[in-house]
């Protein structure tokens, strides 16, 4: 009965595991991909402002 215990324990923690993992990676393309956008979109706007004010 403790192995079984054990073994549940093990299987809720690979489901915690999975849920991590999927909502790290989640985040890290969200955020990727807002940074690119923010790379492709402020930028060019920032230095077309710079050189207008300059």
């Amino acid at each position: 009965m403790v192995s079984f215990d054990g073994a549940r324990s093990m299987l809720d923690l690979t489901f915690l595991l999975d849920f991590l993992i999927e909502k790290i990676v989640f985040f890290a393309a969200t955020a990727s991909i807002l940074l690119l956008v923010k790379h492709r979109v402020y930028l060019p706007v920032l230095k077309s402002n710079h050189s207008h004010s300059a």
